[in-house]
């Protein structure tokens, strides 16, 4: 006599089932690098500092949505909030360059 697939399932799957875990899975980018002279290391293109004892160490990077943790020999020494915007050029710096004058319009050199 055959089994259907839900007698299979309730006789050998679900007595071994486990509840989902409380919090969700968080996804992790992981990077290896070293600790620059200034004892900042960069992800992203934003600068997160360390433990000074750490400069030219390498390290690991682990960045979540909301947090970055750095670790070194397998232990966390520094966490910080995700920085949440790409490096952008500066507001000051947007201004100066939509007021540069172009030859043919008025600039000199024209």
């Amino acid at each position: 006599m055959q089994k259907s697939r839900r007698q299979l399932f309730e006789e050998l799957d679900q007595p071994v089932l486990r509840p989902l875990p409380q919090e969700p899975y968080e996804y992790a980018i992981w990077k290896n690098t070293r600790v620059n002279i200034d004892y900042h290391v960069e992800f992203e293109k934003h600068f997160y500092s360390v433990p000074y004892e750490l400069i030219h160490q390498e390290i690991r990077i682990r960045a979540t949505e909301h947090m970055l943790e750095i670790f070194h020999q397998g232990k966390v020494v520094a966490a910080h909030p995700a920085a949440r915007l790409r490096a952008a050029t500066p507001p000051r710096l947007r201004t100066c360059r939509k007021n540069i004058r172009r030859p043919g319009n008025g600039h000199p050199s024209a």
